[in-house]
């Protein structure tokens, strides 16, 4: 069906708030998503309809919500675009049920580094639930790297659900800059 002829599709009632991630692996900001009757999958964007993929593959499999941050020295929630967390109502709203199976934070820092961290996590609705620490930092623009992983259903979710980043650096001399990525996967 070419984007074209798609005008008023038939809603099934199904719709929710999430960032999609589509077929070719890029990501998109935050958009509505609907199924129709005719079982396919589309999310709204500037108002425009757009085909994605079959309404069984986008609930279920795993995805890779990402988010970064520039030139931070304290604590705070990583953005996710142009719009920045706070775990209680901005954040990736999922879709379904599902766990969270990994997370990844990559970045750099500026000036002298002593001893220093770099700690990542990730908030359900506002509490912590899963996280991450880089090993110590030594130097002047040091890197930094967290990639972690665990088992499905340790740290469970349910559609409605907000998941949000949290960075946290610990002695740090300078700004830290980086990207982030948290791994889920849809029952």
């Amino acid at each position: 069906m070419a984007i074209s002829t798609i005008t008023q599709p038939s809603y099934s009632g199904l719709k929710a708030d999430l960032v999609a991630h589509v077929a070719d692996g890029t990501m998109v900001q935050p958009a509505y998503f609907f199924a129709t009757d005719e079982g396919k999958c589309y999310f709204v964007r500037s108002n425009a309809y757009i085909e994605i993929q079959s309404y069984a593959s986008v609930f279920t499999g795993s995805r890779s919500y990402v988010a970064q941050f520039s030139g931070i020295s304290a604590s705070g929630f990583v953005s996710i675009g142009s719009l920045l967390p706070n775990g209680t109502s901005i954040g990736w709203i999922m879709p379904g049920t599902g766990s969270i199976v990994g997370l990844t934070m990559t970045g750099n820092t500026t000036g002298l580094q002593v001893n220093s961290t770099m700690k990542i996590e990730v908030r359900k609705n506002n509490t912590a639930v899963y996280s991450g620490t880089s090993s110590s930092l030594s130097g002047v623009g040091a890197a930094f790297s967290v990639n972690q992983n665990q088992a499905a259903g340790t740290n469970s979710f349910v559609g409605g659900d907000i998941l949000a980043l949290f960075v946290t650096p610990t002695n740090l001399v300078g700004l830290a800059s980086g990207i982030c990525e948290v791994h889920v996967r849809l029952d």
